[in-house]
């Protein structure tokens, strides 16, 4: 029996000024962001900044800097300079979203 599929989805890189620099294959909406990053892995030049969200936890290509909002401790809130620097990093993020 085959699953339903009710969205896709495609992992991309851009510039700052948004130019798509990179988009992969499309996938089934259910799987998830950091498995497409580990099926096609790309050769990043060393130096960049990455701004990836916490779908991406636990990619971390070599030589690259990652910009990644903090998650909420199990149990815990985050400081206010965590969620401030949270609110920094979103608002760079969110020209791409």
């Amino acid at each position: 029996m085959v699953k339903k599929t009710h969205s896709i989805k495609n992992n991309l890189l851009c510039t700052n000024n948004l130019r798509i620099v990179w988009l992969s294959s499309t996938y089934e909406g259910h799987v998830h962001d950091k498995k497409i990053c580990d099926e096609e892995p790309l050769l990043l030049p060393r130096g960049i900044r990455l701004w990836q969200d916490t779908g991406f936890i636990g990619h971390r290509p070599d030589g690259v800097e990652i910009c990644m909002p903090r998650k909420k401790p199990k149990g815990k809130e985050l400081t206010a300079v965590e969620k401030q620097e949270n609110k920094r990093i979103s608002g760079i993020r969110i020209k791409v979203e």
